[in-house]
């Protein structure tokens, strides 16, 4: 029995030590859910709501380069209002719609840290997107008015969406530096979306490099040296060609009583911070959009928070 006991605490020594020396989590699970109330319980309109989920995991077969690579399917459903939700056909001002989808991406960082992103999703707006049911079910849980506008909203539409991004480890990484600078470029082409982006992440506080931080979905550690925490400014400018929330059907254009313009330079903002721990990581930020189409008074604000469970 003696023996059984020293087998016993040594299988869990050894168990601890290659926990230790293991420290990255394999599987993540991440919420993004985003409403214009996040930001002031008197917005309530344009991008009304959104709900995004995402099953990550690192695959098992390393490449012959030694790429670190994160792998995902993702999920999710955006809602676009008018201004306000109250307002009936004469004060419209964008067309409106819900639009699902859903997709799988791809992340590989290189032995310097440089971030490349790909991602092949598919979806789908008008009725079939179900934004008018999911609106309307929590409209009625929270005892609020029921909108008008669903009547109008735009004809169902296909299809699907290719995108790229490109993020480069910028400096040396140093635990003890408390600022990083993180320029994107990136783009997106298909009959739902297509554009081109670029923008720039200040980072302000505790951030891990680029294959191993919250700041892009894959926080890694199991100790408190790994934990991060910051505030981050992160502005980008997109040239866009093609939104199907706001023009339809690219292939079969159908009359619609509420037509958009869609506005080819797009600005959108972000202030935020972001704390990852061992296995929990937690994210929120206000966000800033000029008009999406032309048609709109005014530009859109609403908030955006994350959550990250890994195992």
């Amino acid at each position: 029995m003696a023996l059984f006991y020293r087998i016993l605490i040594l299988l869990l020594f050894s168990a601890t030590i290659v926990s230790a020396q293991n420290n990255r989590y394999n599987q993540q699970f991440q919420i993004i859910t985003e409403n214009d109330c996040y930001t002031s319980l008197s917005n309530d309109g344009y991008y009304t709501n959104g709900l995004m989920l995402s099953l990550q995991w690192t695959p098992k077969k390393k490449d012959s380069l030694h790429h670190i690579k994160f792998n995902s399917f993702e999920w999710g459903q955006l809602i676009y209002n008018a201004e306000d939700g109250h307002y009936d056909f004469e004060k419209i001002d964008r067309p409106v719609t819900g639009y699902l989808y859903n997709g799988f991406q791809q992340k590989i960082y290189t032995k310097k840290q440089n971030l490349l992103k790909w991602s092949l999703s598919a979806g789908v707006i008008g009725k079939p997107a179900m934004g008018e049911d999911l609106q309307n079910a929590i409209h009625k849980f929270w005892n609020l008015y029921r909108t008008p506008q669903w009547k109008y909203q735009l004809a169902p539409a296909w299809g699907g969406t290719f995108s790229l991004t490109w993020s480069p480890q910028v400096g040396k990484y140093s635990s003890s530096r408390r600022f990083a600078f993180k320029p994107v470029i990136g783009g997106s082409v298909g009959n739902l979306l297509t554009n081109a982006m670029a923008g720039t992440a200040l980072i302000f506080g505790r951030i891990n490099p680029n294959s191993s931080t919250v700041f892009w979905g894959n926080h890694a550690g199991h100790s408190k040296k790994d934990r991060e925490f910051f505030f981050y400014l992160y502005p980008a400018y997109y040239l866009k060609a093609y939104d199907v929330t706001v023009q339809g059907n690219m292939f079969k254009p159908d009359p619609t009583p509420i037509p958009g313009k869609l506005n080819p330079y797009f600005f959108q903002g972000k202030a935020g911070f972001m704390y990852a721990g061992n296995r929990f990581a937690f994210g929120y930020s206000a966000v800033y959009e000029n008009k999406q189409s032309l048609t709109q008074r005014y530009p859109q604000y609403y908030g955006s928070v994350q959550m990250n469970f890994m195992w």
